[in-house]
């Protein structure tokens, strides 16, 4: 299952909004308006709906809608007008200073009243299931953390969908597919009360008295940041089925910020030398943004040692999508990996001095 497309998912999100209970209607959304949740606000025509987008650079956004920063990094909106800001599990796609950034900004612009809406993969319960790489995952325990951290106090959390027994124990999936839905609504009605032990948290948090406390903040994502990266080694490729024929994912996709850096990919020849075999080693952005590449001929490639192959390339923006893709040709065949670097996932942001 992936636990971002679950209808059943959806169905807690939307029976928990409906019970939302906030005086104002004014709402911002965290990320595209396209994605910016389920309409079960039920506002009215009088309401306002705006949206932000931490991830942009663009300080002079124009869209209509859209809620555009000041030089300072702020956004373009007064302090304590706002009455729900929705961000749901848009925070997970954020880097940790642009998550330091939006919480501090939600704090500031919320209302007495207002309510900051969460939602989250706890990484700890999901493990290796099937899902999109995100940059930062948080357990409960980071996400209660982190939240205090930045100046709120959490009034309703939720668990979505039990994974975890009261022992920690992963529950068995059932058997009998007829019993499927059947199941997920049990565990959902189960988990309402366990955010500790389910696939995904959700917190409804409101303005402390508090103030912000920043460096902890950052401490804290930087932590959970490199927790996540060491998991999505372990993820399964969701997205194996839409590469072209005969070509091969060299490790897993995964998000990566704007820096230059080296990718190191280790070659092998498999069988007899005299097999004439060669291919190409492409690093990707997206489906066909190539942005290094390198040939591989496998008469200079031995056939016990790994041999590695760099890619040095240079991103001026956070990309969703990095790949590493390998496309053989010839009757050969050769054999690659990865260099698994648990601290930077094998894509190493080069020195100052190479820049």
């Amino acid at each position: 299952m992936l636990i971002e497309s679950s209808e059943i998912l959806s169905s807690c999100k939307a029976a928990l909004l409906r019970r939302l209970k906030v005086a104002g209607r004014t709402m911002l959304h965290l990320d595209s308006p396209v994605v910016s949740g389920p309409p079960v606000f039920n506002r009215g025509p009088g309401d306002q709906a705006r949206h932000l987008d931490v991830r942009d650079g663009d300080v002079e956004r124009a869209e209509d809608g859209w809620i555009g920063r000041d030089r300072d990094g702020r956004f373009d909106a007064a302090a304590g007008t706002v009455d729900i800001i929705w961000a749901d599990q848009g925070l997970e796609r954020l880097w940790p200073e642009q998550i330091v950034v939006f919480l501090s900004e939600a704090r500031r612009l919320l209302s007495a009243g207002g309510v900051l809406i969460l939602a989250g993969t706890n990484r700890e319960v999901a493990g290796p299931a099937p899902r999109p790489a995100r940059p930062v995952e948080l357990t409960w325990a980071e996400a209660v953390a982190l939240v205090q951290a930045a100046g709120f106090d959490i009034t309703r959390p939720k668990g979505l969908l039990l994974a975890r027994g009261p022992d920690g124990e992963p529950l068995e999936a059932v058997s009998d597919p007829s019993s499927a839905v059947f199941d997920m609504v049990t565990r959902a009605v189960a988990g309402a009360d366990a955010p500790e032990r389910s696939l995904v948290w959700w917190a409804e948090v409101r303005p402390s008295d508090r103030a912000v406390d920043v460096e902890h903040m950052d401490v804290l994502l930087q932590r959970a940041a490199a927790a996540t990266a060491r998991n999505s080694l372990a993820l399964t490729d969701v997205s194996a089925a839409s590469l072209p024929e005969g070509t091969v994912r060299v490790g897993r996709r995964l998000p990566l910020r704007a820096g230059r850096y080296r990718a190191t990919v280790h070659v092998q020849r498999s069988g007899k030398a005299s097999a004439p075999s060669s291919g190409v080693i492409e690093a990707r952005v997206g489906s066909d943004e190539v942005v290094a590449q390198a040939q591989v001929d496998a008469s200079s490639v031995g056939s016990r040692a790994w041999v590695p192959v760099h890619l040095e390339f240079e991103l001026e923006r956070p990309v969703d999508n990095f790949d590493v893709l390998f496309t053989p040709s010839g009757a050969g065949d050769i054999r690659v990996r990865p260099e698994l670097d648990v601290a930077s996932i094998f894509w190493k942001p080069m020195q100052a001095a190479l820049a």
